[in-house]
């Protein structure tokens, strides 16, 4: 995370220009760990797949591989499991400006009372508002049918004229392993994040 820089301060005529205070950062950090194994086959087992499952094996372990990366991903913004973070407090806190209790509903008032959130959140040494944008919002299975219908425009509706979540081109991405029923978030856009 990186600061900010202030307003620039005024420069009189013929008067020299001043320091700037020079933003911090702080550092993330997360230890990535190998995996994988290897599968045994023998030559017996070759000889008699008559139905075809030992080629498929290649094609299993990818699927594993990719399973793996997606819920290390995912877990990192998962609510259920809101971890610690680098800063030593868990990553949803209500200090952050990035914790809520509201209910994903049909109405879009929690959705947009997150996404107003997000907008607030400060630039680090200069308290400035970074106007981050909601670009995904992350959901469990169980609100699919919800996050579709606040997204997407006329979704079982007749509005010909797109409402203003559906206008502001937030993405939804269902997390089928996400378990809670109510669990969801919002992610940034990467250009902005």
């Amino acid at each position: 995370r990186y600061g900010g820089y202030a307003n620039l301060p005024t420069v009189d005529e013929r008067a020299p220009y001043l320091g700037l205070t020079s933003p911090t950062d702080e550092k993330a950090t997360y230890s990535p760990s190998k995996r994988g194994g290897p599968e045994d086959i023998s030559r017996e087992m070759v000889k008699n797949d008559d139905v075809g499952s030992i080629q498929r094996i290649p094609i299993r372990m990818a699927r594993s591989a990719a399973q793996t990366l997606h819920e290390f991903v995912f877990g990192f913004i998962n609510p259920a499991v809101n971890a610690v973070i680098y800063d030593t407090t868990a990553l949803y806190t209500a200090g952050k400006l990035n914790y809520g209790t509201a209910a994903l509903g049909t109405d879009g008032v929690a959705l947009a009372a997150a996404r107003l959130r997000m907008k607030k959140q400060a630039m680090k040494d200069n308290s400035k508002r970074l106007g981050l944008r909601a670009g995904f919002l992350v959901v469990s299975s169980d609100l699919e049918q919800i996050a579709y219908g606040l997204l997407t425009p006329a979704y079982a509706a007749n509005n010909q004229t797109p409402t203003f979540l559906q206008q502001v081109g937030i993405t939804p991405i269902v997390v089928d392993y996400w378990t809670d029923a109510t669990d969801w978030a919002i992610v940034s856009r990467p250009e902005d994040l």
